[in-house]
């Protein structure tokens, strides 16, 4: 994808990054952490598969499951469809 294509996924006034970095599944796995962010009701549905489905290729964040330094930020509404209660933060 190119930058301006991916630009237009931003709304007006809103700068698209110039840069990005891409790592497989297996240098996320052997980070000494890792730390997923997700904001918006649009990703509630891969949030919830990715921590509580099943761990599967076709979705390969599920992968962070298995991560021993997993730390998880989302807001109320990327959080809506997970079954599980989670401590927030302090």
């Amino acid at each position: 994808m190119t930058r301006e294509q991916y630009a237009q996924r931003f709304g007006p006034g809103e700068a698209a990054p110039t840069f990005g970095l891409t790592l497989g599944v297996a240098d996320l796995l052997a980070a000494r952490s890792v730390l997923l962010l997700a904001k918006g009701s649009d990703k509630a549905a891969a949030v919830a598969q990715a921590l509580e489905g099943p761990a599967t290729e076709a979705l390969p964040a599920s992968a962070l499951q298995r991560h021993p330094d997993l730390a998880v930020v989302l807001d109320h509404e990327a959080a809506s469809l997970l079954r599980e209660r989670h401590k927030p933060a302090t």
